[in-house]
């Protein structure tokens, strides 16, 4: 994947103490697969100020739908649900498959951001949970 993130989420000595809280985020997902069906792989960004506690996260979707409200429309649910059940709020930032290929050279700052803090939520995940 182009979108180069420090953390995966299945990694076991992350430093981030709310790192368990995020690890949910596939199990959320997992429930909707027709819904989320073309969303690819997810970066979720917690806040530099609040590691231990987030009052919220941003979540980066990487998608194939034509716009990006049918994205943040696809992702609602689960992520409803997981703020329901953590009270971490997601804000939902989606990005375009087509710009995954050159991230850097789209959102240069967002992948620096990406690298220094980011946990990658493969697509994968959300079948194995």
């Amino acid at each position: 994947m182009p979108v180069g993130t420090r953390y995966h989420i299945s990694d076991t000595n992350v430093p981030i103490r709310s790192f368990p809280t995020l690890s949910e985020i596939p199990y959320f997902l997992a429930h909707h697969k027709r819904r989320l069906r073309l969303i690819g792989n997810i970066v979720a960004t917690v806040s530099n100020r609040a590691h231990t506690h987030p009052t919220f996260i941003h979540v980066n979707p990487v998608h194939n739908h034509q716009t990006v409200y049918a994205a943040v429309d696809a992702l609602a649910a689960p992520l409803a649900e997981f703020f329901e059940r953590t009270n971490i709020l997601p804000i939902v930032n989606p990005i375009f498959a087509r710009y995954e290929a050159d991230f850097k050279q789209w959102y240069p700052e967002l992948a620096l951001t990406f690298v220094r803090r980011g946990i990658l939520i493969p697509a994968e995940a959300r079948n194995e949970a």
